[in-house]
């Protein structure tokens, strides 16, 4: 795959809390078509970062882009509106309404922030399309609390793009997956790439992301470490010091 235009960027985007420095100058881009990786040992400030790009966090300085355009300032709901998404952001699933019920709540969100809003008919027709997008048609009227751990993370992810997302921040979803599972996640996530969504993700599991990611950008002690395929991550001598050979995976 080849990935295209810059869509998110961020440009020494430092955070401290304190005297703690969490992210100090950190660097990324974030690429149409496109699947990055953010990996790091515990405590290297992955989650910090990923909050200071949905929005969620202020930074100390630097700068965040989108499609060229300064977003530092925005809060997260101002930055969904422009199409950033992080799958939290929506919550889980509603255990008590269908497959077909959740996805749909993405699409009345959208259709909310965007100022669009549909009638139930048009709502329930978009969402279906997702559903058959993510291969969710044989669980569309199955409630959520039925569904195992892989199909309600895809369900999830659907339902974040049916809510207008182009830039999807993904934080650990291949958690409490099984090997099968995250197998699914991966080819599910090439093929919302391939779609010409950015998709940024971060995950315990680093076969998960090696298999998943055209790019990793490697973190640690808060700052930019190194960034290649995965095959160069693997074997880069700094990386490998600071993580794969001598740390928790995280």
């Amino acid at each position: 795959m080849t990935a295209g235009d810059i869509v998110l960027e961020a440009r020494d985007v430092s955070v401290h809390f304190g005297g703690l420095k969490a992210v100090d100058g950190m660097d990324i881009e974030v690429r149409r078509s496109s699947v990055t990786g953010l990996m790091g040992p515990n405590g290297a400030g992955k989650t910090t970062f990923f909050n200071t790009l949905s929005g969620h966090q202020e930074t100390v300085s630097g700068v965040v882009s989108l499609e060229g355009e300064d977003v530092t300032h925005l809060a997260a709901h101002a930055r969904a509106k422009l199409g950033i998404a992080r799958t939290f952001q929506l919550g889980g699933l509603v255990d008590d309404l269908t497959v077909l019920e959740n996805v749909a709540l993405g699409v009345d969100h959208f259709g909310r922030i965007a100022g669009n809003s549909v009638g139930r008919q048009e709502t329930r027709a978009r969402a279906r399309k997702w559903v058959e997008t993510f291969g969710l048609g044989d669980v569309v009227d199955r409630i959520g609390g039925d569904l195992g751990a892989g199909l309600r993370r895809k369900a999830e992810i659907a339902r974040t793009l049916a809510a207008g997302a182009h830039v999807v921040l993904l934080d650990e979803p291949a958690a409490g997956l099984s090997k099968a599972e995250r197998e699914d996640l991966t080819v599910t996530l090439r093929e919302i790439a391939e779609q010409g969504k950015a998709v940024l993700v971060t995950d315990h599991s680093t076969d998960f992301l090696f298999a998943s990611a055209d790019e990793v950008v490697v973190m640690n002690f808060g700052t930019y470490l190194f960034e290649g395929t995965p095959e160069e991550v693997q074997k880069h001598p700094d990386v490998i010091r600071a993580y794969l050979g001598g740390g928790p995976d995280a």
